[in-house]
């Protein structure tokens, strides 16, 4: 009986099926858009090179023997020692990047009119982000030459299967105690439009969510919202920039999407496809790298640190194609479910045309953009297939309508 009562509010709240919906055309790029397009291409490749640049300085200058010979006059204790030496490492690569930061973070973003936070408040986050970063990667240091200590020959292979288990930590973790740090979570304050979206989540199969809105607006005038967390950290999170920039059916889209990511276990799925390319790509650094390494004194000593960022960063540029592609599915894929959940393909298509009119999207990005900076699907590619997706209108069954029938049907 709670089931076709929440059911029946489901298809009050409008999300019946709707087939007389106008095509929303794929507006052109303006040319404010078009500029953050063609200067963020060259930012990014300054920004690949230089975090190749700066550990094949401290490898090959022979700073990394010295700075290993520094640590080891003041500890002999391996664990004090290896510490030391990462938040040495850590500190110069921070301070190194710190002006390209600067004006990736804060300036570029300001001069676009992306971004209304103040340099106090951006201070704030960077220190809290840095501090935080500078933590775990210690942590991370000494994982990974403790496996190197166990196991010279297979040290690749453990500590990239044990990226699975930090990977799902993290997830777990972050919800609940970083994201606060940076932004205040609170209820909803449109308690309807939250009722909304409570049931959708429920006719998706997510249920005993809690709903989040996030004062993002101090901050960014970006819109997003997400669902994240495992467990008892399930949360639907929206920032409040979209609940001010968006209608109301076409949030209900976003969140859809957003819930097709979680039914279909594409956190799961991510940290899976993460692992197998850490291992790729740890094999990779451990192959090429040990004719180099025997001058250090082996992988174990930590002066080899340098020679794994740098081929580590070299070989996952190469591969990033791969986790590209396979990020581009998993949004394609929720793309589907959102459709098919809320049959909103006007409000899907208009939605992601404010999208791109706000964030400076561009519609129809390059082959190699594609391959090696995009997460999701192009903008322009997105709408159409908004336009032409639905399979309900022909009286045909949607690729996921049987999860959302079991679910009610029950």
């Amino acid at each position: 009986m709670k089931k076709l009562i929440l059911f029946l509010l489901f298809a009050v709240c409008g999300f019946a099926a709707e087939c007389d919906f106008t095509p929303v055309a794929v507006p052109e790029s303006t040319p404010e858009a078009v500029s953050f397009y063609k200067s963020g291409n060259i930012l990014w490749a300054i920004q690949l090179l230089w975090s190749l640049a700066i550990p094949a300085l401290i490898l090959f200058s022979g700073f990394g023997v010295r700075l290993r010979n520094f640590c080891q006059r003041i500890t002999g204790i391996w664990l004090w020692k290896t510490a030391l030496f990462a938040l040495f490492f850590l500190l110069i690569v921070t301070v190194l990047t710190l002006p390209l930061d600067f004006y990736t973070s804060y300036i570029r973003p300001h001069s676009y009119g992306l971004s209304n936070q103040p340099l106090g408040r951006w201070l704030q986050h960077y220190l809290i982000g840095t501090g935080m970063s500078t933590g775990v990667g210690i942590i991370l240091v000494w994982i990974l030459y403790g496996v190197i200590r166990v196991s010279p020959k297979r040290w690749w292979l453990y500590f990239g299967l044990l990226s699975f288990p930090m990977t799902l930590f993290f997830v777990l973790i972050y919800p609940l105690w970083v994201s606060p740090l940076f932004n205040q979570f609170g209820p909803m304050q449109d308690k309807q439009l939250e009722q909304k979206i409570l049931h959708l989540a429920y006719r998706a199969g997510i249920e005993g969510s809690r709903v989040y809105e996030v004062n993002k607006s101090t901050d960014t005038k970006a819109i997003n919202a997400y669902v994240t967390g495992i467990g008892t950290s399930k949360r639907i999170v929206i920032w409040d920039t979209a609940i001010k920039g968006l209608s109301e059916d076409e949030l209900l889209f976003v969140m859809g999407h957003e819930m097709g990511h979680y039914v279909l276990h594409h956190i799961w799925w991510g940290i899976a496809i993460q692992t197998a390319l850490s291992i790729a790509i740890l094999s990779l650094v451990y192959i090429t790298g040990n004719r180099y390494v025997r001058k250090l004194g082996g992988w174990n000593d930590i002066a080899s640190l340098p020679l794994i960022i740098l081929l580590y960063t070299f070989y996952s540029f190469l591969l990033s194609p791969i986790s590209n592609l396979a990020s581009q599915k998993k949004e394609h894929d929720a793309d589907t479910f959102g459709l098919e959940l809320t049959h909103l393909n006007e409000a899907a298509a208009t939605g992601f045309v404010k999208l791109q009119y706000n964030n400076l999207g561009y519609p129809w990005p390059g082959k190699l953009y594609m391959l090696f900076r995009a997460s999701h699907p192009s903008i322009g590619s997105r709408i159409t297939y908004f336009n032409t997706y639905h399979p309900w209108c022909e009286g045909k069954k949607g690729k996921y309508e049987k999860r959302f029938h079991a679910i009610i049907g029950e």
